[in-house]
């Protein structure tokens, strides 16, 4: 047997111990006859709350083998790539998953029928693959090329994106049947492995070859073996070899046209700050806020548990407006606690902080902080975000988009585009002036009616 199959075989031995061992007693409680239906609910709540924590670790620590391991040439290269990559992502999607989401909802208990609809979502993916395809290239080599990368390099990076932009799509599109069938814990059980593998490929291959294409590769390795396991699973609620609908079809065109305006521009948006440093700052720049971000990711655990526990909550809580209001502020209430310790960690201890992303970023405190602030900013207003969309409360493209942009705008010709300082300031102005958009919106339409209907 060749070594990788004896490494998959011990992966995999090990997953599945570490499931085992890490949660048998709440599997064991979950499947109590003797226990009452909400500490059924509690027990699943928490064991799906375990299993992000893990799954947002291993990611960490996979960002920070990569944050110190490349230099910083190599890891502006590295971030410039992710950017790309996040942006053909939201592109790639543009309401593809919402669609096969709201259709399969009615249907989701009929294999042939969610095969179908999920059939004919990967063939649309193709088309979108091609777009993208186009796209990613030419701009790879715009953007890697001002920062000393090669054409050859460049021309790799491109290469490497439009798989692992293909795959990550069709990954999202297959766990729609695992969620509607709320088969949650396999799903996070193979993201936690491709979390690993992840993990495990970089700590060998980095120090041999410490290169941006190598953590690039290593990144589209694991989103396959994530592909492989998720479509094996996804076969357990859907025909693979189901004949595509062209009702499906339409329908899900409709719901592209509708959403692509504002994939577009959000996906602008959340890449801005690395686009405007790649174009008017220093490679040494691009790569420092890569690395600030990193430390970010730690409000993704936070935004994880929030979606996962709260906004389903909230999403029940019958239509009164006085119950919405109490919740809304409990809620508001609690992430300020939250974010406001984290300010204060980063505050006392940003040398601490700055240690752990290594030499070649110390001394940046005063940007840790702006990039704390713009991150707990951001937190907040996704989970409002997130309270807007559980409700049915959607605030007009026509509306939310010109004010976020001309936030935008006014933020920019505020600040230096040019340093690492201004686009950090930038970002939290930004941030700042969403979170009072949709906590503005969601305090009026809640206080509107006495009775808050579920649409709005």
């Amino acid at each position: 047997m060749s070594s990788v199959g004896v490494l998959q075989i011990y992966l995999n031995r090990g997953l599945a111990a570490f499931s085992e061992q890490a949660f048998r007693a709440g599997a064991a409680y979950v499947s109590s006859k003797a226990m009452h239906p909400p500490l059924n609910r509690i027990s699943l709540l928490i064991t799906t709350c375990a299993w992000q924590v893990a799954i947002s670790a291993l990611g960490f620590a996979g960002g920070l083998a990569v944050v110190r391991l490349l230099s910083i040439e190599q890891y502006a290269v590295y971030t410039i790539a992710n950017s790309l990559l996040g942006a053909l992502v939201v592109l790639g999607d543009s309401g593809i998953s919402s669609g096969v989401m709201s259709q399969g909802g009615t249907i989701w208990q009929d294999r042939c029928k969610l095969g179908a609809v999920v059939n004919t979502a990967l063939r649309i993916c193709r088309g979108f693959a091609i777009a993208a395809a186009v796209l990613a290239v030419p701009v790879a080599l715009l953007m890697l090329g001002r920062h000393g990368a090669s054409f050859t390099i460049s021309l790799a990076v491109g290469g490497i994106l439009i798989p692992c932009f293909v795959v990550s799509v069709r990954n999202t599109i297959l766990q729609i049947p695992m969620k509607l069938h709320q088969d949650v814990q396999p799903m996070q059980q193979i993201q936690f492995g491709s979390q690993a593998v992840r993990l495990l490929l970089l700590g060998v291959a980095l120090p041999l070859a410490p290169f941006a294409l190598v953590a690039l590769a290593v990144a589209a390795v694991s989103t396959a073996y994530a592909n492989v396991l998720i479509s094996r699973r996804a076969r357990l609620y859907i025909r693979e070899d189901a004949h595509t609908d062209p009702a499906a079809h339409r329908e899900i065109m409709r719901i592209v046209s509708r959403t692509l305006p504002g994939s577009i521009y959000y996906c602008i948006q959340g890449q801005l700050a690395i686009w405007l440093v790649s174009v008017f700052g220093s490679t040494a720049a691009v790569a420092q806020l890569g690395a600030l971000g990193r430390l970010g990711m730690v409000a993704s655990v936070v935004s994880a548990v929030a979606t996962t526990l709260v906004v389903p909550r909230f999403a029940r809580i019958p239509a009164d407006r006085r119950l919405l209001l109490r919740g809304f502020l409990i809620v508001l209430v609690a992430l300020s606690l939250v974010c406001g310790i984290g300010l204060a960690v980063v505050a006392l201890f940003p040398a601490s902080l700055l240690w752990v992303l290594g030499s070649s970023y110390a001394g940046l405190d005063h940007e840790l902080m702006l990039m704390a602030i713009s991150t707990a900013l951001s937190l907040v207003g996704g989970v409002l975000i997130s309270l807007c969309f559980a409700r049915g409360l959607i605030p007009s493209p026509l509306v939310a988009i010109p004010f976020a942009f001309a936030a935008q705008v006014l933020f920019i010709r505020l600040n230096d585009m040019t340093t690492l300082n201004g686009v950090l300031l930038m970002g939290v102005g930004v941030s700042a002036a969403i979170l009072v958009f949709y906590g503005v919106y969601l305090v009026i339409k809640l206080s509107g009616h006495k009775q808050l209907s579920m649409v709005s």
